[in-house]
């Protein structure tokens, strides 16, 4: 792409004007370099006699870390519309601009201020198995899109902070990100004999730290928490995440909570979390032969309770088939309770201090989703519970489209309620293809194509 030339007039004129910004860009023109990862240098035509549009400047406020001008005139208009004199520079030509490329790029990079309203909260089981694709979504999120990140784990927490900041090296050279936490659990973790406690415990204690990040936010409404598994094999892009809360934050979806729709295995659309999910008005997916209390109660809709003649890519299915209108559009899929692996969650709504994850999990209203396993309800239930308790008004659902893939071993998914071989009904044949489009990565692993 050829650098654009100086304009031939000294001042009356709005020359063209190159500018270092993050992906995605604003400006139509295609990039005259490219500065790491998320990173470009771009350039507009801001036309001639006439004043940015209002529209334009905002989006340059918030994508642009510096700005180019061929005169004096333009750098003036910049100062004029509150841009820091200090990322707006007038090059006299284009050797002038290529050295300024070069130095900006090669050194330390201006950022906006982390993303206020945001924080990711992850969990890991051990430091050290976290998986390529979450430790890319992580540094991505922190770098593209200046999401605090808190993550609360086991093992070598250590090796987490190594592989971190390798991945930030290799891919971020040089740039600000928003700031990450790796946070060792709590002491009595370690005491705790059965699993669901021990992951309320988790998930208590991530609530606490996300409320002390979040503290200063004056409108609680407006923010959201994203919450992660961290040992996820696949996740959306951080794009689409990115998007979808921050419209949740600004009420544009009327959604509180949003989870994901997690596939078992990356070869099959197998629908994951039954033990966390709870269709409306109140049908438990679990299978019954998985609970505690092996008979439906009589306001569930048996049909959709995983089994012999219900699987869990029938379930998967099930979901794409309620979200999909006619004109293409995927719309959330209203259910009681939810995650998914990764769910955004309203900040006001997480941090209600009047709801836990262990809030009367032993009560006999959460009696019925137990398992045989632990004896006890999956703790997303129990919160989700008492959430609608406090507010019947709460807004849950899952987003069809926003896939993850779970990491599971062949034992393990030979030995799950999974598809018999051919089973899928020939209205699921799309929904596999579609599941089986991934992209393949250089070290083997596989993650999900944006929008697939």
């Amino acid at each position: 792409v050829p650098v654009l030339g100086a304009s031939p007039f000294q001042t009356g004129f709005q020359a063209d004007v190159v500018i270092q910004q993050r992906i995605p860009v604003h400006s139509a023109a295609h990039p005259t370099s490219y500065c790491g990862s998320g990173c470009r240098v771009s350039r507009f035509f801001t036309g001639e006699f006439g004043s940015f549009p209002e529209k334009l400047v905002t989006l340059l406020k918030q994508s642009a870390d510096m700005m180019w001008a061929f005169s004096e005139y333009d750098t003036e208009s910049f100062k004029s519309y509150s841009f820091d004199p200090a990322q707006s520079l007038v090059v006299p030509d284009i050797d002038a601009l290529a050295k300024a490329i070069k130095s900006v790029v090669q050194g330390p990079m201006r950022r906006q201020v982390p993303n206020e309203n945001v924080v990711l909260a992850g969990l890991i089981r051990r430091g050290e198995e976290m998986s390529p694709q979450a430790l890319e979504f992580t540094a991505s999120m922190s770098c593209i899109h200046n999401v605090r990140i808190s993550i609360v784990g086991g093992g070598r927490l250590d090796i987490l902070n190594n592989m971190y900041e390798t991945k930030m090296q290799e891919k971020y050279p040089g740039l600000q990100c928003a700031p990450i936490d790796f946070v060792s659990e709590p002491a009595e973790f370690a005491l705790v004999e059965h699993r669901v406690d021990r992951i309320e415990i988790l998930r208590n204690f991530q609530k606490a730290r996300i409320e002390g990040i979040l503290g200063h936010v004056s409108n609680l409404d407006h923010a959201t928490v994203i919450l992660v598994d961290m040992d996820l094999e696949g996740l959306p892009s951080v794009d689409k995440v990115n998007q979808l809360a921050t419209d949740i934050g600004n009420g544009r979806t009327g959604i509180d909570i949003l989870c994901s729709n997690g596939m078992v295995d990356r070869n099959y659309p197998a629908y994951y979390d039954t033990f966390a999910t709870v269709l409306l008005p109140d049908t438990f997916v679990q299978p019954l032969v998985s609970r505690q209390i092996k008979e439906a109660w009589p306001d569930e809709n048996q049909s959709l309770i995983v089994g012999d003649n219900f699987n869990q890519v029938d379930l998967f299915g099930w979901f794409q088939d309620q979200g999909q209108r006619s004109d293409g559009v995927v719309i959330p899929v209203p259910v009681r309770s939810c995650f998914g692996g990764l769910s955004i969650v309203r900040a006001s709504k997480f941090l209600d201090r009047r709801c836990s994850y262990t809030t009367d999990k032993d009560s006999i209203s959460n009696a019925k989703y137990r398992d045989n396993e632990d004896g006890q309800a999956c703790e997303h239930v129990v919160w989700n519970n008492c959430m609608k308790r406090i507010d019947p008004d709460i807004s849950v659902a899952v987003q069809p489209d926003m896939y993850t893939i779970w990491k599971r071993s062949e034992e393990e998914i030979e030995d799950y309620v999974l598809l018999e071989e051919g089973k899928a009904a020939e209205g699921r044949r799309e929904t596999l293809e579609i599941a089986s489009n991934l992209k393949t990565n250089a070290d083997g692993s596989r993650t999900l194509l944006d929008g697939n």
